[in-house]
């Protein structure tokens, strides 16, 4: 599923006292230049004092403080400069504004961000990609997070199984079987190129398809998905409408995401502008209302168009 781009412009906001006047018998010392104030100084957030002749120098590129020392060829004090803040991609330093992803803990200049590929599970700017399948555009951190085999999905299955029945009293009627595929897109026939899984019917067997090779947390969210499409099958009276169903398998999908500490996905999730968003944010709005119970309920009898005349075109 698609993760959202949240671009964060971080100002690092230098929180200056006003120039303090010295009382009698107090020594003050520049944090820079070591000489003892005899007037007035600025002072930084976090302590680090400075004299008036020492604020005239160029000011560090990532933290505002005066400097004369270059890093190259940049104003870069010798703090930030025992651990710069680069850009993930070039390398490049980065000044007081940068961009991060909600799923990233990495940090990108806007040229790599308009230059490069984008991640397709954390949105980050990347010049790597997944070693398979339709080969997306895959970061080093997704793939530090990557879950590979089918015993490890089959452990995530047991676990998302638990947690449902635990917290919210959802469980198949019959067990869900699971598979993984080297290339999701290529197997299920008419996706859109934004699913990581697929449920498949066989009888009255569900099958679980999801893609090889996925972040901890999209293999969790995905599976948590898919295994609640496999629980309307069993228990809807009736087809429900698209965005009804897959609202409802969001918000069984939330569920997880949360258990699982997941928060930044969860984020994404909510937010999405798709049907996969709309249908979510109602979910959420009649659990508000309803409670859980009530909106399981109304998944089991709901009838088909009932759920747009209950709430129109609530976003």
């Amino acid at each position: 599923m698609r993760s959202e781009v949240f671009y964060a412009c971080i100002t690092f906001v230098i929180a200056l006292t006003f120039s303090l006047a010295l009382t009698a018998g107090e020594k003050v010392f520049c944090s820079l230049c070591g000489k003892e104030i005899s007037e007035d100084y600025i002072k930084f957030k976090d302590g680090d004092i400075f004299c008036s002749e020492c604020m005239r120098l160029e000011k560090c590129i990532q933290c505002g403080k005066p400097t004369a020392n270059l890093i190259k060829g940049k104003p870069l004090c010798v703090q930030c400069a025992a651990n710069p803040r680069v850009c993930a991609v070039c390398g490049k330093l980065l000044g007081r504004k940068f961009i991060v992803f909600p799923l990233s803990q990495q940090k990108y200049c806007a040229a790599c961000v308009q230059k490069y590929p984008k991640c397709r599970f954390c949105s980050a700017p990347t010049q790597d990609h997944a070693d398979y399948g339709s080969r997306w555009a895959m970061c080093a951190e997704c793939k530090a997070r990557a879950i590979h085999g089918i015993d490890e999905y089959k452990n995530i299955l047991s676990e998302v199984e638990a947690l449902l029945f635990s917290n919210i009293h959802l469980q198949l009627q019959n067990p869900a079987g699971l598979e993984i595929c080297e290339d999701i897109i290529r197997e299920g026939r008419g996706m859109n190129g934004n699913e990581m899984g697929l449920m498949q019917q066989h009888g009255s067997v569900a099958v679980l398809l999801v893609q090889d090779g996925l972040p901890v947390e999209v293999a969790y969210e995905t599976i948590a998905h898919e295994w609640a499409h496999a629980w309307v099958a069993q228990n809807a009276k009736f087809k429900l409408s698209t965005e009804t169903e897959e609202g409802f398998c969001q918000w069984v999908a939330s569920k997880i995401l949360l258990a699982k500490g997941f928060e930044a996905s969860l984020d994404i999730l909510r937010n999405r502008d798709d049907l996969y968003g709309t249908g979510y944010r109602r979910m959420e709005h009649m659990e508000s209302s309803k409670g859980s119970n009530g909106l399981v309920e109304y998944i089991q009898s709901a009838r088909p168009g009932l759920f747009k005349r209950m709430f129109g075109k609530r976003k």
